[in-house]
């Protein structure tokens, strides 16, 4: 009877990095540890960004070199569910589950991802990385869960904050580093450089493209011509 708080259970295409366009069931558990709520000066600074006063600007994230921005995702409690209760929402069509947040690592998933894992669905997890993986899968051993990572079953996204560890970068799928005009790449940890799949993916307002990050993207493509592009297309879909 495990239950985990959910701020939202949604099916749609994946937007972003190696799996875009594919169908999943996005399990978004509620609650994060690398948030913090702004300040009343911030919020009016990070609204008028987008001459906007939008209630979903709720945190300040902090990126893994101290960049700071407004968290554009409402990860707070809606309902608290069992797995069982989480497992109905999922349709029989979808093969791909991603978990995420807010930080989901935060809470133990080891009933849900061992029944994602018998019933065959591929499990994918966004996170900042500054939580040990092995402390949201307690029942394994940290070298299994590197195993399951490395043979597919596992699909693990890393989106670096403050506070990374090295070894989550490491046994990472893929790496997503937001970008906006103080992006240094200069600073990128040399363990996030070696990543095969290495993204790049410019900091959006809530409901439209800041163009001038998708150009700081590109730019940074040419210098680093392994680095791909992540565009977040559910924008363009009309998804979240």
């Amino acid at each position: 009877m495990k239950k985990l708080p959910i701020a939202e259970i949604f099916t749609s295409p994946q937007g972003e990095g190696q799996y875009a366009g594919t169908l999943m069931t996005f399990i978004r558990i509620a609650g994060c540890s690398v948030g913090k709520p702004m300040t009343a000066e911030e919020r009016v600074a990070f609204s008028s960004l987008e001459n906007t006063s939008l209630p979903v600007y709720r945190e300040k994230c902090t990126l893994w070199d101290g960049r700071t921005f407004a968290c554009d995702t409402n990860f707070q409690t809606k309902e608290v569910l069992t797995t069982h209760e989480i497992l109905e929402r999922i349709p029989d069509s979808v093969e791909h589950v991603c978990i995420t947040g807010g930080e989901p690592l935060n809470h133990d998933l080891s009933v849900l991802l061992n029944h994602l894992k018998a019933r065959w669905i591929e499990c994918h997890i966004e996170t900042s990385g500054t939580v040990p993986i092995n402390k949201a899968y307690s029942q394994f051993k940290l070298h299994d869960l590197i195993s399951e990572a490395a043979n597919g079953w596992l699909w693990l996204t890393i989106s670096p904050k403050l506070g990374c560890l090295d070894y989550m970068i490491d046994i990472a799928s893929e790496i997503k580093f937001l970008v906006d005009n103080e992006f240094d790449a200069s600073k990128v940890p040399e363990i996030a450089k070696r990543k095969y799949l290495v993204y790049l993916q410019p900091v959006n307002y809530e409901h439209s493209i800041n163009q001038s990050n998708v150009k700081r993207c590109l730019d940074l493509q040419q210098r680093h011509p392994h680095w791909r592009i992540s565009n977040q297309s559910h924008k363009e879909w009309g998804v979240r």
